[in-house]
């Protein structure tokens, strides 16, 4: 069986791309690699996946297996004009869901997004792919649900309205989230490109 790395210490994010390579491709196996990952200060997502790929590859100093790295970010607009986008990770832990809905209470625009790049390298071509998904949605009023992580709480999907990513099963979840819909761009690639494995 083919196997690629996802180069992550994000338990959540590891959880969300295995159950879409199981049902969609079962035939490659996905394996949590916890290395630690330089980052970027980046305004970008894919120059952040990019870059944390390129250095890992660099750093072994050796041929590696095929792997994947991702970044995403919660982008709140036009209210807070796309904050805190790429820096998501480091403001859910420094302030939290709670501080984005008291920044958000009175508000009525409460469109908002989350976006995922997925880089891709292949140890057979030695190159890299990007892959990108988006979904987007409204901030809640409450933080709601138990499941998933970070901003899932108050995370309303467009395209089921009355519930919060984190009130959503992880298979439901990965049918319409940004890490979903860059995974699926991904395994499509991998469908028609296998022996870049």
């Amino acid at each position: 069986m083919k196997q690629v790395l996802f180069l992550t210490g994000n338990v959540g994010k590891f959880h969300e791309a295995e159950v879409v390579f199981q049902k969609e491709l079962p035939t490659v196996s996905l394996k949590q690699d916890s290395s630690q990952l330089v980052e970027i200060q980046s305004d970008d997502l894919e120059d952040v996946a990019r870059f944390k790929l390129e250095s890992f590859v660099k750093r072994e100093g050796k041929p590696v297996s095929s792997c994947i790295t991702e970044d995403a970010g919660f982008f709140v607009t036009p209210q807070l004009k796309g904050f805190p986008g790429v820096y998501s990770a480091y403001v859910q832990k420094v302030i939290g869901n709670a501080a984005i809905l008291k920044l958000m209470e009175e508000v009525k625009d409460r469109r908002c997004n989350f976006q995922a790049c997925i880089a891709f390298y292949s140890a057979r071509t030695r190159k890299i792919v990007t892959f990108s998904g988006m979904v987007e949605g409204t901030v809640s009023f409450e933080q709601r649900g138990t499941g998933g992580f970070g901003f899932d709480p108050i995370f309303l999907p467009n395209e089921i309205p009355d519930k919060t990513f984190a009130e959503l099963s992880a298979e439901e979840k990965s049918t319409i989230s940004h890490r979903g819909r860059a995974l699926m761009r991904f395994i499509g690639f991998l469908k028609e490109n296998l022996d870049a494995i």
